[in-house]
């Protein structure tokens, strides 16, 4: 790569002609290290740490038994970058199917082919938004806490106290009454697991009325009106559908109760 973290540790590969088995080291600036042959085109070598005072974006030379070269007539470079630093995650909890936009807030990030979140150790691109904040869609995850990361160049990740946590996916297992009137108002109890606070029912694809959560294993809805027939119903949170594809929970829309006769008519 053409920069890397301040620390050092990039892995740096040189590309050119007529190299030889031997002793060869790499320059960064005024900084000399070891290098590692390849082939007759290409060395690699390992950026040491910017040295104090120096400028982020140093010239590269190679040299060979002591001479000293100037890689492409002097126009190699390479830049040092401050490494990014994070301050916290947003929302820091969400579904194992992933798909959880996630903005991640700190210091010194850079737009750069190679900028990537790691949540766990699954690493994913991420999207810059400014030098205080790139945001990262959640990879699937089996349940539980992750660390999350930024690296600028996809080999160096940051060392922060940031975490995620993979929740169960929400699953309703029951609904209690199965059925209520078209016009709605039945408060019916949804039990299953997963089942987070903040969440609310929707019914056949219509938010309910109103949501109480009571546990992780129930939440009771007032049906909203709908017509008549099967409707599915799903737990939902503010940004999207959270109940597992697998559950067929339904609640039947039945006609109003009318009566037909009366007996006796007296009283």
């Amino acid at each position: 790569p053409t920069s890397g973290p301040s620390g050092g540790g990039a892995l740096v590969t040189l590309m050119g002609g007529d190299f030889a088995p031997g002793p060869m080291r790499c320059h960064f600036g005024q900084v000399g290290v070891v290098s590692s042959y390849i082939a007759p085109h290409t060395v690699q070598c390992v950026a040491p740490p910017r040295a104090a005072g120096a400028w982020s974006r140093v010239l590269v030379r190679l040299s060979v038994d002591g001479d000293v070269v100037s890689a492409a007539g002097g126009r190699v470079h390479f830049v040092y970058q401050d490494e990014p630093t994070i301050r916290l995650v947003t929302p820091t909890t969400g579904p194992e199917k992933g798909q959880t936009r996630v903005s991640v807030l700190g210091s010194a990030f850079v737009s750069t082919a190679s900028l990537k979140c790691r949540f766990g150790s699954m690493v994913v691109d991420a999207l810059f938004v400014s030098s205080g904040m790139v945001n990262c869609t959640s990879p699937t995850h089996m349940p539980g806490l992750v660390a999350v990361e930024v690296s600028l160049d996809a080999l160096h990740f940051t060392a922060s106290n940031a975490s995620f946590v993979y929740h169960a996916a929400a699953r309703v297992l029951a609904v209690a009454p199965g059925a209520g009137p078209t016009h709605g108002g039945t408060n019916v109890s949804l039990t299953g697991r997963g089942l987070l606070q903040g969440r609310t029912c929707s019914f056949g694809g219509r938010a309910a009325l109103r949501a109480v959560w009571v546990s992780q294993f129930e939440v009771v809805c007032v049906t909203p009106p709908r017509p008549i027939g099967l409707h599915a119903v799903r737990l939902t949170s503010s940004s999207a559908l959270e109940t597992d594809e697998r559950s067929a929970a339904t609640f039947e829309y039945l006609p109003p109760l009318e009566p037909v006769h009366i007996e006796p008519l007296l009283g």
